[in-house]
């Protein structure tokens, strides 16, 4: 009997072995380096903003282009200019069955909440849609603001956080990139509720990863 068992486990994972290597090397999708920070929002801006970047990372792991598809002055600038200068692990595409660095897009978007206690309408620049993603992207269908500003944290933060997406567009999982603060918490809770349309093929990579940045401005009381 223990001797049928481990033939059969024997066997089990040879066939295991067997379809993995015929379904050969997988391609995998650029991945934040650890390092980057996110920026804070402008002391003197006094609403909030939106913006949503299309980024190409070249094989080397270094941004060579930034397009801005949502923009909400000053923020649009103040994001492109830290995006510029963050380092990926480059994605790896198949040629020739073997794995080889290539050029890709990473989807990030910034949301910066207004300095106010809680969601309400506020003044400041208007959003506008100025472009469109690489069809290879997740598309944003539904993001927003955090609802409150942390009751324990103090002065200005904000958050980087690295979003892992299933192929129904819903956050799998969300990791802090950036320092730990007071901010964290609220920002975590904030992705996971966003929701995104995956494309069909994106990059042939089997995960799906963006990036968000979740500003918070410490409210303005009388």
């Amino acid at each position: 009997m223990t001797w049928l068992v481990t033939v059969t486990l024997s066997a089990l994972l040879s066939l295991t072995g067997l379809v993995a290597a015929a379904q050969g090397p997988l391609p995998t999708a650029a991945r934040l380096r650890a390092g980057a920070s996110a920026p804070l929002a402008p002391p003197l801006v006094i609403g909030g903003g939106e913006v949503v970047l299309d980024v190409t990372v070249g094989s080397d792991g270094g941004v060579t282009k930034v397009e801005p598809v949502r923009t909400t002055p000053p923020y649009t600038e103040l994001l492109t200019g830290a995006v510029r200068g963050w380092r990926f692990d480059p994605p790896k595409a198949v040629v020739k069955g073997a794995l080889q660095v290539a050029e890709g897009h990473v989807l990030v978007v910034g949301m910066y909440r207004p300095p106010q206690v809680y969601s309400a309408p506020t003044p400041g620049a208007e959003t506008k849609t100025v472009g469109e993603l690489s069809p290879e992207l997740p598309a944003p269908t539904r993001i927003a603001m955090p609802e409150a500003y942390p009751p324990l944290a103090t002065r200005d933060g904000a958050v980087l956080i690295e979003i892992e997406l299933t192929m129904a567009g819903v956050v799998r999982e969300a990791r802090v990139l950036s320092r730990a603060s007071a901010f964290d918490g609220a920002a975590l809770d904030t992705v996971r509720g966003w929701r995104f349309d995956i494309p069909r093929d994106p990059a042939g990579a089997e995960q799906v990863y963006a990036y968000a940045i979740v500003g918070f401005r410490e409210p303005i009381t009388q």
